[in-house]
């Protein structure tokens, strides 16, 4: 949950390193992508299989590209349906690089989520996630509150001397790993979608000082809904649906608010898709709190049969102003379909998939 925090992230990084602060201020901040709907593994493990079908999902968002204190974060996913026990499977990997590139993460992560079938058009989905976390700053070349010399008593004036800040270690290089839980619950139909999430369930992280007391990691909330709005129709019969659904114009409006800790922020827009093409437009704040306002977001997206490929750019409206490049994201998405499927098993599959917005 970075954009409401930026600035603070900032200062911090800056702080810490030039007048050696307490390490524990550090505290890692979660990624965020505006193309949220195009990683719905990301967002809530009940998610998972959530195609029906096999597919295979990557994305990368470069954040503020203008300044040397710029993020950087890539993400891979994949999920499976299993139709015989109602469960899909999922795998998400990330890399996500923080302020100066000083602070990398990289994190695996597995899924499995339940689908509870009230009937051909309803159904109710939990999921549950499992996470291995490594997490590591990089010191060398920092200056630390030890070094420097104010002149009192005839001395240099400057940054002088080797540190013995207790932060830094011989390799340069402070790793932490830990295990994190996720919990998520997700009702759809074709129509309509709503969904919760809760991240990092298990509370303490380690701290990056050796033998250090454990750091409170604050859980993240997230509640994430929208609906779909179908404005032309094809004139097909049913059971040929499934070969011309892709051409109907439908327009999508969603949102996703977040909350951790004390921060908190909200996503919320509309995509329209005039096949191959999608339009989208977002904002991210909560106008009536004061300081939450961060971008505004234009989406152009195209789908060619089960691939898909989504571009967006955030315009900072925050007080940092323009001159931070604003944000580039690309998603890529591919689903595998058997070729000998019948139409009539798709169309079954599509009745089942989630309405859930695809880029």
């Amino acid at each position: 949950m970075r954009s409401f925090v930026n600035k603070k992230i900032i200062s911090v990084l800056c702080v810490s390193a030039l007048m050696g602060m307490p390490t524990t201020v550090l505290a890692q901040q979660d990624p965020q992508l505006s193309q949220f709907y195009a990683a719905p593994l990301f967002i809530n493990p009940a998610m998972a299989g959530g195609s029906m079908m096999p597919r295979v999902m990557v994305n990368y968002r470069n954040q503020w590209p203008s300044l040397s204190a710029n993020y950087s974060t890539a993400l891979f996913s994949a999920d499976y349906y299993l139709e015989r026990f109602n469960s899909g499977v999922g795998l998400v990997t990330m890399n996500d690089s923080q302020g100066f590139g000083r602070l990398r993460t990289t994190s695996v992560a597995l899924q499995y989520a339940y689908q509870i079938k009230f009937n051909e058009e309803n159904s109710l989905r939990l999921g549950v996630e499992g996470s291995y976390i490594n997490s590591g700053i990089d010191t060398k070349g920092l200056t630390f509150g030890d070094q420097f010399n104010s002149g009192a008593g005839g001395g240099t004036r400057g940054f002088t001397g080797t540190t013995k800040d207790p932060f830094v270690k011989q390799a340069n290089l402070v790793n932490i790993n830990y295990a994190d839980v996720a919990g998520g619950l997700l009702y759809y139909n074709p129509k309509f979608w709503l969904g919760g999430a809760a991240h990092h369930l298990n509370g303490n992280r380690p701290n990056y000082i050796k033998n250090g007391a454990s750091v409170k990691m604050p859980s993240k909330y997230s509640v994430h809904g929208g609906m779909n709005f179908v404005l032309t129709n094809t004139a097909v019969t049913r059971y040929r649906r499934a070969e011309n659904e892709d051409q109907d114009i439908v327009l999508t409006v969603a949102a996703n608010y977040k909350k951790q800790g004390s921060a908190q922020q909200l996503d919320m827009g509309a995509y329209l898709v005039v096949q191959p093409i999608t339009l989208g437009l977002w904002y991210r704040g909560i106008p009536i709190v004061p300081k939450t306002n961060d971008a505004v977001v234009a989406l152009l997206g195209f789908k060619q049969d089960r691939f898909s490929v989504g571009y967006s750019y955030d315009l900072t409206v925050s007080g940092l102003g323009a001159g931070t490049g604003g944000a580039h994201e690309i998603s890529i998405r591919y689903e595998f379909e058997p070729p000998d499927r019948y139409d009539r098993m798709r169309m079954k599959r599509r009745k089942q998939e989630l309405s859930c917005p695809k880029f």
